[in-house]
């Protein structure tokens, strides 16, 4: 069965859960949350949300997993994996850190391929996925940041 991990990174958190790519369903067992303080280092910073991502990857099959798509916060150039994080009193210590070339490196499987969205574009991307919807002709999905 083809597995993706989905990760969502806020400001102050981390979710992580294999989904399996022909129902859309999340893997039982896979879902697994932190804190994270975002004004720490960078390597903390990795250190954390490796160690969140981590367990999620111990509960599935290396061979079947095609990638990690991350729901990022912005701002954030999604396309190339690049945190532009500056004055904005989250996650300064990466501003600039090509996070798609360096977090890897912190994972339990190094060569998987990382894939950065929008927060709110993810959420409305999931929700349309989800089996409730499935015979939905329309979705709309609203959502609210600070």
């Amino acid at each position: 069965m083809p597995i993706a991990i989905g990760v969502d990174i806020g400001g102050s958190h981390i979710s992580s859960a294999a989904v399996n790519l022909l129902t859309h369903q999340t893997i039982p067992g896979t879902y697994h949350h932190g804190e994270v303080d975002s004004k720490a280092s960078k390597d903390e910073i990795f250190k954390r949300w490796a160690a969140v991502i981590n367990l999620t990857l111990q509960e599935v099959e290396e061979n079947e997993l095609l990638g990690i798509g991350v729901a990022m916060l912005g701002p954030f150039e999604y396309r190339k994996g690049i945190a532009l994080f500056e004055e904005n009193d989250k996650y300064e210590a990466l501003f600039q850190v090509p996070v798609g070339e360096e977090f890897p490196k912190y994972l339990l499987y190094k060569d998987l391929k990382l894939r950065f969205l929008n927060d709110a574009s993810s959420f409305g991307i999931g929700g349309a996925l989800s089996t409730e919807l499935k015979d939905a002709k329309n979705t709309i999905a609203v959502t609210l940041g600070t």
